[in-house]
Formats: structure tokens, C-alpha cells, sequence
């Protein structure tokens, strides 16, 4: 269990690069997303630094300290350019690297030790249909990982958040709004709860839902019940709704003790979702 003890009051955001230009996204939206609430970010860089057979153990550990310094500096200064581009003063943050061999494994292990981070922000790139099958690291850590992870599409370019499109089932509403209403708050965000009936399924008035979560949750939300093409999955009838709705942000909640077969057999919806969607996919684990 994450050691939650003494948590500070702040916001803290872990915010993975790999130096790349399409890791940037992630790191701009974190950065605006900071001037909006208290946050601290922490930039990591994943590396991997492998021993040649022929070394010895003290020439590998200089080749450690020489390959860790040197992407210690590039990992500030890519930082700091990001700052300088956007015209922000850079502050509230701090570097750190880790090493892995899988960066979302390491990730996971990172943030599970620490035991204070509230999100992880990223970018993601899509994939093809191998990487789909065998999981990106930004599918992986959806997937996995016990902290709300903001997936950001490489080609985002930031907008305010306006409006939330969370998708929900309504089994377990009280706990899930309360997540996305306090997400939201910052924000002054409008949040659109969809609802894909099931069949035989008798909707409930919109207008009294409406009235009871506003009382509930002392936060307006607009609800929409509808039926869903049973011809398409659920990823794209929620695809669907993106161009009535118009949302700055699509928010999931998905299943992480779902084991190995299960994915394959029917993968996660967030997921599927974080390779397609062209605005932001927040998914909070359950």
C-alpha cells in the first residue's frame, strides 16, 4: 500500500518525457495545467544503462555516474526550453531519473514507492496493431496503474478545459463523480455524464438526475442517456458523442485487476481509447 501518511496539501504530477518532440505535449499540458491549481511537477526520465561484458565494476560504475549526469543535464534542459517557448517562468518542479528496462514498469514502481503522486501525465503517440495487441507504455500504465493517468495525444495543441465528457456506468456513480467533480472544480469545467443504456434498460428522467447530483455533488452536471449502436463497440459509440459534445477532455474509469487473458480477450476501453482519441483521456483506476 502507498505510504499516504503526512501527503502534502499540493498537487503532485508525475510528468514522464523521453526527450522526443512528441513527448512535448504531455509536458505543456502539465505545465498550463499547473497555473491553474497548486501543483508541483516532477519531470522523469526512464533510462537504462547496460554493463559490457568486458567491464569491470569500476569501469561501469563511471560509465553509471557519466551516462546519469549527462541525462540528468539533458533532461533539465529539454525542460527548460519547454518553459522558455511557452513565455512561462519555470517553477514548481523538479527532475528525476530512474532506471528500468521497461519505462512503464518502472513508472508504476517509482510512483508506488513515493507514495504521494495524485496523477501521472503523459503523452501518447497511438499505435499499430502490434503494439496495440502486446500494449504501449501509455496503454500499460492505463491499464495498471493504481494513479489517474491523463494520456495527452502528441499532436495536442492546449486549449482551456472547458467541458468534461465522462463516460460512466452508473454502477458505482457516488465514488466516480465525486473523482471527476473534484477534477472539474479547478477548472470551472462543464461535465457531460453519457450513459449507454443496456438493452430493456428504462431511462431515468434527465432533468430530476440532473437536480439530485447537483445536490449531491454541489457541482452542476448534464446527463445524457443513450441508446448505444449495438453494431459498434463501445469506444466508438462514445467516439460518436465527441463531435455532439464537443469536450476538451474525455474522462474513463477502467478495471486494473483485470488479469493478462482478459485483456486479450476484451481489451480496456481506455486503452483502446488513449491510441484514437484526438483531445485528452483522463482514466481514473478501479
Amino acid at each position: 500500500m502507498p505510504n499516504i501518511k503526512n501527503k502534502p496539501a499540493r498537487l503532485r504530477v508525475l510528468v514522464p518525457t523521453d526527450l522526443s518532440v512528441a513527448s512535448k505535449s504531455g509536458i505543456r499540458f502539465a505545465i498550463q495545467w499547473s497555473r491553474q491549481q497548486d501543483i508541483h511537477l516532477v519531470f522523469v526520465l526512464v533510462i537504462s544503462i547496460q554493463q559490457a561484458p568486458a567491464w569491470s565494476q569500476d569501469t561501469f560504475k563511471k560509465y553509471v555516474a557519466h551516462q546519469q549526469a549527462k541525462n540528468f543535464r539533458q533532461l533539465k534542459q529539454f525542460v527548460k526550453k519547454i518553459y522558455e517557448r511557452m513565455g512561462l517562468p519555470a517553477r514548481n518542479y523538479s527532475c528525476t531519473l530512474i532506471e528500468g528496462m521497461s519505462a512503464d514498469i518502472a513508472l508504476q514502481e517509482y510512483s508506488r514507492q513515493d507514495g504521494h503522486f495524485d496523477y501521472i501525465c503523459m503523452s501518447t503517440r497511438g499505435a499499430g496493431k502490434l503494439k496495440r495487441f502486446f500494449g504501449t507504455h501509455t496503454g500499460n500504465l492505463i491499464t495498471h496503474s493504481s494513479i489517474p493517468v491523463l494520456a495527452i495525444p502528441a499532436a495536442y495543441r492546449y486549449r482551456p478545459i472547458r467541458r468534461l465528457l465522462y463516460a460512466g456506468d452508473m454502477f458505482d456513480y457516488q465514488k466516480e463523480m465525486k473523482k471527476v467533480v473534484d477534477f472539474a472544480r479547478p477548472f470551472k469545467a462543464a461535465i457531460h455524464l453519457v450513459h449507454f443504456l443496456s438493452e430493456g434498460a428504462t431511462p431515468l428522467n434527465p432533468a430530476v438526475t440532473e437536480a439530485v447530483f447537483r445536490e449531491q455533488f454541489s457541482y452542476p452536471v448534464s446527463i445524457h442517456f443513450k441508446w448505444p449502436d449495438e453494431s459498434l463497440s463501445f469506444a466508438h459509440n462514445l467516439e460518436k458523442q465527441i463531435p455532439l459534445l464537443h469536450p476538451s477532455m474525455v474522462v474513463l474509469f477502467t478495471d486494473i485487476h483485470r488479469s493478462f487473458l482478459q485483456r486479450l480477450l476484451d481489451p480496456s476501453r481506455a486503452e483502446r481509447l488513449s491510441f484514437t482519441l484526438k483531445q485528452p483521456l483522463l482514466v481514473f483506476p478501479k
